[in-house]
């Protein structure tokens, strides 16, 4: 096996001999470069950099997108140290990208090959390292980075200790060497480290058999030539046969996660056509391959496949880094590292208020002792903050709660009140313009359940913060219903006051419906104000006669409120108001009337630019707005109109879904001619297609040719083609059915026009009496 150990260390050398050649030429390029341009930097790119500076420091640092380009165009314009200072910063509060990382190590180990022997370039190597420390400790399934720090490893002047450059191997091991595609080169580095050992003991060979068969083991696209290069020149008959039965466990596992890495790679790669990838996709084939691996390690409970898991999670963030969910899932998945997973989380997702949430009840659940200083626990949620990201007033409060659960051990005291009064105004202060607050006003509830008086913390909210809360109807529902089962007579003045308010009320959460207005506002204050009274155990008769006069009031406005006007009607369906498909028969009426008004009042060019059509059908339609129909059946006037219908129509079915009229009409219309027409059939709810459509021929010759392609494949589905033979015609039937015919059933829903429902009396008829018919 000296042999075999020679040419392995042989490989490692020459692994990391080609990393530093690429990055040699590299560096001799960006010298010409800095050559050139050293002292000439475009003014343009210069006041683009001192603007994005500014906006960074505008928003201390927070501003994700603005920091991100300041690094790019610091580097376009080779300011080394302000481009250090910058990625420092933004390491310390966001996580790099992987490209990110690479062109900061780049820049760093071309520092270093400029620098001579000696001292500094020692101490350059340590500050390098520590940055590829943190880079693989940030992005721990980077491949691309992990291979340059193994280059980088073998190549630094200063040695580090047999056990050290183990270590290193192992953490490389750990999730990088068991990605599919190339983690083949890290067990081949991690076998050509132990060959290169001096030792001779048995204890050497048994490391690199133990390397070796679990290189063999990891499911790997290139297992097979990781395997000859691993048996070239072993002879021992028992060391062959342990590797060989390795190799056939890494192959069945290989051919078991084959098809969902080909899925990965397919769902991360850019479409041809849009050339955009789908992240979605790549997220959905991620879980599943995760699923699939946590389904085997419950299965055979091998520790190798739970690094397996975790090796899957962290290729699935590094490519989807900003999907809070997934985070969230990994960090349960892994409890012995929660607090590190959510740390990094947070720095890739800074505004996530669920992952704020989730690390403070996971540093509670982790023993981190409750503190009972007003003054420190204030500071640490001011600093809390401080250093997130949260977007707006309402999850700053959900976070505060979860804060005070999870830091707070008094329940009921002076100190209690003081606390969270301080915390209220360091939540106002932070958000001093964009305040929308918690409809379900949790923070007042919960301060109230420990306060002796809760009437006066309600009170600090609607009254003394009148500007924040006093304004909003939810506010005024809370408090009310805090008092309902308590004490009802706090819970009928709370109703009263916000009575005296209802003309300056409005919504906290406004829907998609405009209900916004004082007329829906006051209704619903006084139905719940009702609710109250009709079930509270004390009697206020004086509130309950107020409350029922003023709805009776709303209903007679509403009642005699004028109909809508035709640019009131638009200007409602643009802002959702009301739905543009017409359900309620009673708004229809009025509708058609306005719509009939204002077409009275319209020219004939406003006219022209209409393009709805009228329902005839509607009964409540005046009958002078419509023409007379026909006293003809349905079928005798189409036979009139169109009198070779169906005679030359073909009949399909199996249509692909997303086929359309035009696409259907190239496929049969060969020759381009011009005479072929499809109608495919959508449903008349959802406007989708039901997968049948009709082709109509201009002679039965053509009719023929086109069933003769019965079977042939459009859009990779078989198409079904027929001539279309409808059902015959049955008394009180609504025009032709779908399909080829039935013989003599009577008609069905099925179809186009058909009459929808087969009448009860024909249902109950027998067999026999259906037959005469």
């Amino acid at each position: 096996n000296k042999n075999d150990d020679d040419d392995d260390s042989e490989a490692g050398e020459d692994l990391s001999d080609s990393e530093d050649d690429s990055d040699d030429d590299m560096d001799e390029d960006d010298d010409s470069d800095d050559d050139d341009d050293d002292n000439d930097i475009d003014d343009t790119l210069l006041d683009e950099v001192m603007a994005l500076e500014n906006k960074v420091e505008a928003s201390k640092g927070k501003d994700y997108g603005a920091h991100a380009k300041l690094l790019l165009k610091l580097r376009q314009a080779k300011l080394k140290e302000r481009l250090e200072e910058s990625r420092v910063a933004f390491d310390r509060k966001f996580n790099l990208s992987e490209e990110q990382w690479l062109s900061w190590l780049d820049d760093k180990t071309k520092e270093l090959y400029e620098c001579a022997s000696g001292k500094k370039r020692k101490e350059m190597e340590v500050r390098v390292q520590e940055l590829f420390e943190r880079a693989t400790a940030t992005l721990p399934a980077s491949v691309p980075i992990w291979l340059k720090y193994l280059s980088f490893s073998v190549a630094k002047t200063s040695e580090d200790t047999e056990e050290d450059r183990r270590q290193f191997y192992e953490r490389s091991c750990k999730i990088a060497a068991k990605d599919y595609k190339r983690g083949d080169a890290f067990w081949l580095a991690y076998r050509a480290f132990e060959c290169s050992q001096n030792d001779d003991s048995s204890q050497k060979k048994n490391r690199i058999q133990m390397v070796s068969t679990r290189a063999l083991e990891t499911p790997l696209e290139k297992l097979d030539e990781l395997k000859e290069k691993i048996i070239a020149g072993v002879e021992n008959r028992d060391e062959l046969s342990s590797y060989t039965k390795a190799y056939e466990v890494g192959r069945k596992r290989r051919d078991l996660r084959k098809a969902f890495e080909d899925k990965i790679e397919e769902t991360a790669s850019k479409n041809i056509t849009t050339q955009k990838s789908d992240p979605k996709a790549n997220l959905r084939a991620y879980r599943s391959y995760i699923a699939m691996e946590k389904t085997l390690h419950k299965r055979e409970k091998n520790k190798g496949l739970n690094e397996s898991v975790q090796s899957l999670y962290e290729r699935a963030l590094l490519k989807n880094p900003y999907v809070v969910c997934l985070w969230i899932e990994y960090a349960m998945e892994f409890s012995s590292s929660k607090i590190d997973i959510l740390h990094r989380a947070l720095r890739a997702c800074p505004s996530s208020f669920e992952l704020l949430i989730e690390q403070i009840d996971s540093s509670a659940d982790d023993g981190d002792i409750q503190t009972v200083n007003v003054s420190v626990t204030i500071e640490a949620f001011a600093n809390l903050l401080e250093n997130s990201s949260l977007k707006s007033f309402k999850v700053a409060n959900d976070v505060a709660l979860a804060f005070l659960r999870a830091k707070w051990k008094d329940k009921k005291s002076d100190d209690t009140n003081n606390l969270l009064s301080n915390m209220h105004a360091i939540l106002v202060a932070q958000f001093p313009n964009r305040i929308r607050i918690d409809p379900e006003m949790k923070l007042a509830r919960y301060w109230a359940q420990r306060h002796a008086n809760p009437e006066t913390v309600w009170k600090f909210f609607l009254v003394e913060n009148e500007k924040i809360y006093g304004d909003y109807l939810e506010a005024h529902l809370q408090r009310a219903r805090y008092f309902e089962s308590s004490d009802p007579q706090l819970a009928n003045r709370a109703y009263e006051f916000a009575f005296s308010k209802r003309n300056k009320l409005s919504r906290a959460v406004k829907g998609r419906v405009k209900d916004d207005t004082k007329l829906l506002i006051t209704r619903d204050l006084c139905t719940s104000w009702r609710s109250f009274l009709e079930t509270s155990e004390d009697s206020f008769p004086s509130s309950y006669e107020k409350v029922k006069s003023e709805l009776h009031l709303i209903d007679f406005e509403k009642a005699c409120e004028p109909p809508a006007s035709a640019e009131d009607i638009k200007r409602m369906r643009r802002e959702g108001q009301i739905a543009r498909k017409r359900n309620n028969e009673q708004e229809d009426g009025e509708f058609a009337a306005a719509d009939d008004a204002a077409e009275d009042n319209a020219t004939d060019g406003e006219k022209n630019k209409r393009t709805k059509t009228r329902d005839d059908s509607k009964s409540h339609i005046p009958t002078s707005s419509f023409v007379p129909r026909s006293e003809k059946p349905r079928e005798e006037v189409i036979k009139e109109l169109y009198p070779d219908r169906d005679q030359q129509t073909a009949f399909v079915k199996n249509l692909d879904f997303s086929i359309t009229e035009e696409e259907l009409v190239k496929f049969f219309d060969i020759k381009e001619e011009g005479t072929v027409k499809a109608r495919v059939i959508k449903d008349r709810h959802t406007g989708r297609s039901k997968g049948i459509a009709y082709v109509d021929f201009e002679s039965e010759h053509n009719l023929l040719a086109a069933i003769m392609r019965d079977g042939e494949a459009l859009k990779g589905r078989a198409l079904s083609i027929a001539k279309s033979r409808p059902p015959p015609s049955f008394p009180g039937s609504g025009g032709r059915g779908g399909g080829r015919g039935r013989g003599n059933a009577p008609p069905s829903s099925a179809g186009r026009g058909g009459l929808g429902f087969v009448p009860r009396a024909v249902k109950q008829k027998p067999k026999k009496a259906l037959a005469d018919l």
